[in-house]
């Protein structure tokens, strides 16, 4: 019977602190509750939200807890009120250790989140460098430069710099709201991109950096830049 009321405390109080933590991040993360009339803005992009790193991290709360219900289960009943005050002690010191941590880690996100991070996108359902391979029916490389943040990004330039020893081409973007982007013309694919003859199968290397003169505060500048190539096809 003392088992049992020991288990039912440890539930109930991993529920509290659970609902908890799920509505802070809820809330932190732009989630709507449906207890509540309030629409909170939620990001339309792939890719923002807990990570593989922030999933961890909350999977170990998740066991953490696991291991100390599986320890106050298994204590023999005649040792329970001996053992109870300390390990009573060790599991509210822990619980609450774990759920700060899931905190953090929410308010982590909801830091990278609220920011400006521009990027070059490749087109839907493709990767680098192929993906960045686009053409509208002119012939002209299109790149879909994106503000995967929340807060605007203001006045920036991307280049374009194709092999060949052609020069670089810039394109200025005027700004882009959050969640936003924008697609821009660089004009054809110049001829020295493509080694060899024009009857011959070849490919075209290129550079993309998103904010070249590194005007915009961001988070990550690191994904600023990437590699595309084309390929001819004679």
């Amino acid at each position: 019977m003392i088992r049992r009321i020991v288990a039912g405390i440890v539930v109930a109080t991993i529920a509290a602190f659970g609902w908890a933590a799920v509505s802070t991040a809820d809330n932190q993360h732009g989630r709507t509750d449906s207890r509540s009339s309030q629409t909170h803005p939620k990001p339309p992009v792939p890719g923002h939200g807990l990570d593989v790193l922030e999933l961890r991290k909350i999977n170990q709360v998740l066991e953490n807890q696991e291991r100390i219900l599986e320890r106050l289960n298994n204590l023999d009943g005649s040792t329970i009120p001996a053992q109870f005050g300390v390990l009573y002690n060790a599991f509210h010191t822990d619980i609450l250790s774990n759920v700060g941590n899931l905190l953090a880690a929410v308010s982590d996100v909801g830091s990278q989140c609220a920011s400006t991070d521009v990027l070059p996108l490749p087109s839907q359902g493709t990767v680098a460098p192929y993906g960045f391979c686009r053409g509208d029916d002119s012939g002209n490389l299109i790149v879909r430069v994106h503000n995967q943040g929340f807060i605007a990004a203001g006045p920036f330039t991307t280049r374009v710099t194709f092999a060949g020893g052609s020069l670089p081409v810039d394109v200025d973007v005027t700004g882009l709201n959050g969640f936003t982007g924008t697609d821009l013309n660089f004009g054809p694919i110049p001829d020295s991109c493509y080694p060899g003859l024009r009857s011959e199968a070849s490919q075209c290397n290129f550079t993309i950096a998103a904010d070249f003169n590194a005007t915009v505060n961001e988070t990550n500048e690191v994904n600023n830049n990437v590699v595309g190539a084309c390929q001819r096809v004679p």
